[in-house]
């Protein structure tokens, strides 16, 4: 019992040493600080991993606005940002240089938006102090969920590391591989479902031949395109 014990108290010190896992969900305005300013509030901090800072907030903004109701005190931002904790989007209207700039913090993952134009909304809730840890902790969830053919929370998992590395083109590849096989999956019960799905993949296929792609990657891609598109057809025929 006590090895056990033991045991468990050393790998809950290393997780800890590389993710904080808070418990429910995390507001939206999370990771932001302002103070008090002569026009609305000062952003004084602003975390790197929050969804504000994918926004494009940054420190010395000076925010007026949050949805459509004006901000003039620190009390008053912390009262919006609690009325908004649960939102899925609120837009900020802020001042960076005298100049006016909107700003649309949503829950969605900007790295994943950016690079390959899908909308993700990532988990949240655990941090890793680095981008490789993040990356590497749900790909080993990925696999885990591959091992119990259980593709859709594989394809979840494959994207929130992305959301960590977005640069990764084998992940891609693969979560359209999964795409397509889920849509393969629900032919004969929702052709709808399935062919939201061969969508999803044919989507992010034609998004990887804008990568540098290996000789190996760009067949595979390839075949994969064309095996989603007449399943596309089929799908739609048999709607």
């Amino acid at each position: 019992m006590k090895r056990f014990l033991l045991v468990f108290c050393l790998w809950w010190t290393s997780l800890s040493a590389w993710a904080q896992v808070p418990m429910g969900q995390l507001d939206l305005m999370e990771g932001i600080e302002v103070k008090e300013s002569a026009v609305g509030v000062q952003v004084v901090s602003v975390r790197e991993d929050s969804q504000a800072y994918g926004a494009g907030v940054r420190v010395g903004d000076r925010i007026i606005r949050m949805g459509e109701t004006a901000v003039s005190t620190v009390s008053e931002f912390e009262q919006l940002a609690w009325n908004t904790a649960e939102a899925d989007k609120v837009t900020l209207l802020a001042y960076r240089h005298s100049e006016p700039q909107t700003f649309e913090v949503h829950r969605f993952s900007y790295p994943v938006l950016a690079r390959w134009g899908f909308a993700l909304k990532p988990n949240l809730e655990l941090r890793f102090g680095e981008a490789d840890i993040g990356s590497y902790y749900w790909i080993k969830q990925a696999i885990t969920w591959e091992t119990a053919e259980d593709w859709s929370q594989a394809i979840y998992a494959y994207l929130n590391a992305l959301h960590h590395k977005p640069d990764q083109v084998h992940v891609v590849i693969r979560v359209a591989e999964l795409y397509a096989r889920l849509g393969d999956g629900l032919l004969t019960t929702s052709s709808k479902d399935a062919l939201d799905n061969y969508t999803k993949s044919i989507h992010l296929l034609n998004r990887l031949f804008d990568e540098n792609l290996d000789t190996a990657q760009l067949k595979r891609v390839r075949d994969l395109l064309k095996s989603a598109i007449l399943a596309t057809q089929q799908s739609s025929e048999s709607s």
